[in-house]
């Protein structure tokens, strides 16, 4: 048996609008997946995005085996955004972490979210 160990997993990041557009030049080659939960996604993602909730990320080669495919990842946090390219990626798939959706400015601009300020006390 052989361990990983100090192996170090380089992740991608790319900026979210740049990621929009290449995913569209693709033509339906690539994978846009949004890893928020399904209510969240439901209020905001970007058009012809795919709802692919974290707590499923074990179970990705039973819904997306192509790992030779390209797939962006993006989420309302940028935080879980990092942590399922992180997994996808240790798994084998050609990923990129777009980060937080909040930064996004494509063509449905009314979905559009702002970040919320924080009130000092």
């Amino acid at each position: 048996m052989m361990f990983n160990f100090g192996k170090k997993i380089e992740k991608k990041n790319m900026e979210i609008n740049e990621g929009y557009k290449s995913f569209i030049e693709s033509n339906g080659h690539h994978y846009m997946l949004c890893v928020d939960e399904v209510f969240q996604f439901d209020k905001a993602h970007m058009v012809d995005a795919e709802c692919f909730p974290f707590r499923l990320i074990t179970e990705m080669e039973e819904y997306y085996p192509e790992k030779d495919k390209t797939y962006y990842v993006y989420s309302l946090n940028k935080a879980l955004s990092e942590k399922a390219a992180i997994k996808l990626l240790k798994k084998g798939y050609n990923v990129f972490d777009l980060g937080a959706y909040y930064l996004y400015r494509g063509p449905e601009a009314g979905l559009e979210i702002k970040k919320k300020a924080k009130r000092k006390k």
